[in-house]
């Protein structure tokens, strides 16, 4: 009798576990709050958010805001622009001409000609960059003088975005930032449940090249990752396999397109002198690798 139990409990939980709900949740934020200090003696708050993404690169975008003295708090106006080569640049300008042009993008040539038209531009009150690297120095100007901006953030990147996205199990909710998983698009391609564990095969695709005009960029990367996560929600295993890489010179050929088991790849990785060629097989049901 106790047998009988045992089997219809693992039974039942096997089933629940099944039916168990998994989705993938993508969110953005599109505002930012940096705080600092021009010349290390006025203390500054700076309140930024996206306007438009520009159409040539992927990462670029200009901001909208304000920013005060602490000591104040009137907020003066802030246009400018996010340069994924430099960082932020940002005016206080009284010119609503070139204000719109900036939020815009509304100038001729490539990504980096419009970038520099903007970074270049004089008409300002104000005027501030801030490097996304954090050795090089932030500076302020109003045309007269130069100061140095310091900026108390402790940040990992200058983003005004940020995309965050989330695994649902279930209830549990599982930040997959955490996992350093970033890929624009991601799906489930496949899911196995048991008792112990989750594993979910994923696929990812993002563009070749985010420079749109440049190099790949009409091309689409893609690849596989495992992920095995246990009932406490911890990862115990995680697995990325490249299948396409323009710009890392790998590409591939479809060995198995209409097999619903198996995912097969020939790999040809010509980043090197000498083209190295490898087959990649991945188990769709058990979500193993084969080797």
């Amino acid at each position: 009798m106790k047998k009988v139990i045992l089997l219809f409990f693992l039974i039942t939980l096997t089933c629940f576990s099944q039916q168990k709900n998994i989705s993938i949740e993508n969110f953005r934020t599109n505002d930012r709050i940096f705080y600092g200090s021009i010349d290390d003696k006025y203390d500054i708050t700076i309140y930024l958010k996206v306007e438009n993404y520009s159409e040539d690169h992927l990462y670029v975008y200009s901001v909208k805001g304000w920013y005060y003295y602490n000591k104040v708090k009137k907020n003066i106006p802030l246009v400018g622009t996010y340069n994924p080569m430099k960082g932020l640049t940002l005016f206080n300008t009284s010119d609503k001409v070139f204000e719109k042009k900036i939020l815009d993008f509304d100038f001729s040539g490539v990504v980096w000609d419009k970038l520099e038209e903007i970074e270049n531009f004089k008409n300002y009150n104000e005027k501030f960059f801030i490097s996304k690297d954090p050795k090089e120095n932030n500076t302020w100007s109003n045309n007269i003088k130069n100061l140095k901006i310091t900026i108390n953030n402790e940040l990992e990147d200058i983003y005004v975005f940020e995309d965050f996205k989330f695994l649902k199990i279930g209830n549990s909710i599982i930040n997959l930032s955490n996992y350093h998983i970033d890929y624009k698009n991601l799906e489930i391609i496949s899911k196995k449940l048991s008792t112990s564990e989750t594993r979910l095969l994923l696929k990812y695709e993002q563009s070749g090249n985010p420079n749109v005009q440049g190099m790949c960029g009409g091309a689409t990367d893609f690849g596989y990752i495992i992920l095995a996560i246990n009932n406490k929600n911890e990862l115990i295993e995680f697995e990325e396999i490249e299948i396409e890489n323009c710009r890392g010179f790998i590409n591939s050929k479809n060995l198995q397109e209409n097999n619903k088991k198996l995912l097969q790849y020939k790999i040809t990785d010509s980043s090197d002198d000498k083209e190295v060629n490898k087959i990649i097989t991945i188990d769709i049901e058990s979500i193993r690798l084969i080797k």
